[in-house]
């Protein structure tokens, strides 16, 4: 259909020339008829034509007025503003690329954090009516436990008592075997009753995003501002260069609203074309943080830039244009047009008393936002070295990790269970450079599990709650924790001798402050058990969490559901790294039906338990290295511009005897004051901040006295090697060429 858009295209053009030439011979004739009257008046033909224009008025003005009865021409005019605005950007190609790769940079960074929040926050599930649909969990304050599942009674009482919900359904979690009859993988899968559909629900976790995601949504904010002061600062500098082009035409007849609508669009254009751009940074952005983010970040995996968030795109882009260009617009289409045109012999201009004012504002405020985020991102860091000193309660280095499982149709009872267990850590032992191997049902940083004991001799009604482990005797020493007092796991400790316990200090104090534990007895799923030792406190839930009541027991001497998972514990004097195949051998050489599974070093764990917090900080400490930079820049730019408008004063003192220390002190403090003052801003706004992120810290508080004195030292440092480089350059100016060109 090309031929026929041509003829469209043909015939709109031939119309709007036939309006042209119309519009042309009407006019054409009333300045024929005006002239003809004023030379019978008896004035001369060249005289009269003059008075003939005079009297008609502003042609270009009634063009345009007799132009807006047109139809169409409103599409018209914008295409033309388009057309023009675009050639004036590819004038001055380094304004453009400027202007265009900050606005790209401030847009990019909030298009990928709004893709997060669009993924978590914003996501509806695909549920009939997702607003009535709830998931209930138990919870266990004084254990420190939440998310408990309940049991299948407690599940037949919610759903046979309960009035608040039209229908309920249960799943569990399970763990199946698959094998191709030569290895054996673990899958994960769920157990529902057979007539529920179920998806997962993807508000799981979001509640535990919402406060890193909106800051993550203040920071970008912060960034995107600063990006369009930069933006405006850079329009009002070239609307200093412009002035005598929009004088000229404001003299032509040009009206204010004209001359915004034009500068409107050049901003605008701007502002989609960074859009553009950051919405493609916005994609690498995403993909590089699924790729380097913790897997278990809410919503991280799914993120990408869909319908929702290209309309974000666009909303943005759209906005960052108005607020970039609409004060300068405003500002330029009010032109002193006398003055203006008097001052035809200089180059640019100046831009007036208000207008720097306004630049220096825009600076203060963006040296002010950079601040903000500097204290931010110096509290999260300050807080990721606090939690890095944090010692696990265990020696990570050296110890690798490999999971199977005995499900129950292999191994139903629980003699050949252990058998097939100490078989494997005995080929295990003989692998070169191993020198202890143990046996645990679960890793601390990695697996939770929780049991309620009594304590003998107490109400029977007083119930409490621990976590449990159940390990092997040489356990404590393969993970490097420390054995207080007492003893570990014996082989004498077996399934027919009385039954036994190892717990944590912090148990110790909480059941029996004062008193010696060993010897005391707790009283667990109708077994007695009496403890033998006190083994250091380990950090289970964290790094960052509480310690909280710990009791281990025997693998071999307590039978459990949790026995039927086993975790292979492997300290070696060498690279473990490269024992993970023959790991794997052992394991499947004993029973080629048991799964191996999660092979990987102790310290891979460590690590893993601090990812969220480590993606965290260095998210949010690249927004603030890129606030900075943005507002270093316009700090650059308004000095730059200082310096070129006072050149011939700079030339007139450098010929009158100041020293070129004396100029760049001179500059230089200009450039300070304006940074002190945006420093001093920030802090007192990076107060309040602090307090948003308060939930974010650990071991440091919300007013650390550190982070509010680096952040401003590192803004001023900054600063002053930003405007040492346009005060070096003051310095420089030859007197005899600054004056000749005043």
């Amino acid at each position: 259909m090309s031929w026929w858009h041509s003829i469209v295209k043909w015939g709109a053009g031939v119309r709007q020339h036939a309006r042209e030439e119309d519009l042309n011979r009407e006019l054409r004739a009333h300045l024929d008829l005006e002239a003809e009257e004023q030379r019978e008046s008896g004035l001369t033909e060249l005289d009269a034509a003059y008075a003939a224009r005079r009297a008609l008025g502003n042609v270009p003005l009634i063009k345009e007025d007799t132009r807006a009865t047109w139809s169409w021409m409103l599409l018209e005019r914008l295409v033309s503003d388009v057309r023009h605005a675009g050639r004036q950007l590819r004038q001055h190609p380094g304004f453009t690329a400027v202007a265009v790769l900050t606005i790209a940079l401030g847009i990019g960074a909030n298009t990928a954090v709004f893709s997060l929040i669009n993924a978590t926050l914003l996501y509806q599930p695909p549920y009939h009516e997702p607003s009535r649909l709830v998931d209930l969990w138990q919870n266990l304050p004084e254990a420190g436990m939440v998310r408990l599942g309940v049991s299948p009674a407690e599940y037949r009482d919610y759903r046979d008592r309960n009035r608040a919900f039209a229908s309920t359904a249960a799943y569990e979690t399970v763990a199946l075997d698959a094998t191709d009859g030569r290895e054996a993988q673990r899958i994960k899968g769920v157990r529902i009753r057979p007539e529920t559909i179920l998806e997962p629900l993807a508000a799981e976790g979001a509640a535990r995003a919402r406060p890193v995601l909106l800051t993550f949504a203040a920071a970008v904010a912060f960034v995107l501002l600063i990006a369009c002061s930069n933006v405006a600062n850079l329009l009002l500098g070239r609307a200093a260069a412009r002035r005598r082009e929009i004088a000229l035409r404001s003299a032509l007849g040009a009206s204010a609203g004209r001359l915004i609508r034009q500068l409107l669009t050049e901003s605008l254009l701007l502002a989609g074309t960074g859009g553009v751009l950051g919405c493609l940074l916005a994609h690498l952005i995403t993909s590089v943080a699924t790729r380097v983010g913790p897997e278990q970040a809410p919503g991280l995996q799914s993120a990408a830039i869909d319908l929702r968030v290209l309309g974000f795109t666009v909303a943005v882009s759209l906005m960052t244009g108005l607020v970039c260009g609409l004060a300068p617009a405003i500002h330029s289409s009010r032109p002193n047009i006398g003055e203006t045109l008097k001052s035809a012999s200089r180059q640019g201009g100046d831009l007036g008393r208000s207008a720097q004012r306004a630049r220096a504002a825009l600076v203060i405020f963006e040296t002010a936002s950079a601040v903000v985020l500097l204290v931010c991102a110096a509290l999260l860091i300050r807080s990721f070295v606090e939690v890095l000193q944090v010692s696990p309660g265990f020696n990570p280095e050296g110890v690798l990790v490999a999971r199977t499982s005995f499900n129950r149709e292999r191994y139903p009872d629980s003699p050949r269970r252990r058998l097939v267990e100490r078989a494997i850590a005995e080929r295990l032992r003989s692998l070169p450079g191993v020198t202890e191997v143990a046996i645990t049902t679960h890793l601390p940083l990695a697996d939770d599990r929780s049991i309620g004991f009594a304590l003998e001799g107490s109400d029977p009604h007083d119930f409490y709650w621990a976590n449990n482990t159940l390990v092997s005797g040489n356990y404590f020493s393969a993970m490097g924790i420390r054995l207080v007092r007492g003893r570990t796991f014996t082989d004498a400790d077996s399934p027919e001798a009385p039954m036994v316990a190892v717990v944590n200090q912090t148990m110790a104090h909480t059941f029996w402050p004062g008193d010696d534990p060993i010897g005391k007895r707790i009283l667990w799923a109708g077994r007695t058990l009496t403890i033998v030792g006190i083994a250091g406190d380990v950090r289970l839930q964290g790094l960052d969490g509480a310690v909280t009541p710990t009791v281990y027991n025997s693998v071999y001497q307590i039978e459990s559901g949790a026995t039927r998972n086993a975790v292979f514990v492997v300290r070696a004097a060498t690279d473990v790294t490269r024992l993970g195949p023959d790991v794997r051998k052992i394991i499947s050489s004993v029973d080629p039906g048991l799964p191996v599974f999660d092979v990987r070093r102790l310290d891979e764990i460590v690590a893993a338990s601090l990812a969220a917090r480590r993606f965290t900080m260095l998210l949010l400490a690249s927004f603030a290295a890129l606030a900075l930079t943005l507002a270093v820049i316009g700090l650059y730019a308004v000095l730059s511009y200082l310096v070129a408008q006072r050149t011939s004063e700079l030339g007139v003192r450098l010929a009158l005897g100041a020293s070129p220390r004396r100029i760049v002190c001179h500059v230089v403090s200009q450039g300070m004051r304006l940074a002190a003052a945006g420093a001093l801003v920030g802090l007192l706004a990076g107060t309040l901040a602090a307090t948003t992120v308060s939930s974010l810290l650990f071991g440091v508080r919300a007013l650390d006295p550190t982070a509010f004195l680096v952040a401003p030292a590192v803004l001023l440092l900054v600063a002053l090697a930003a405007s040492y480089v346009p005060a070096r350059r003051a310095a420089t100016v030859d007197p005899l060429v600054a004056l000749r060109s005043e």
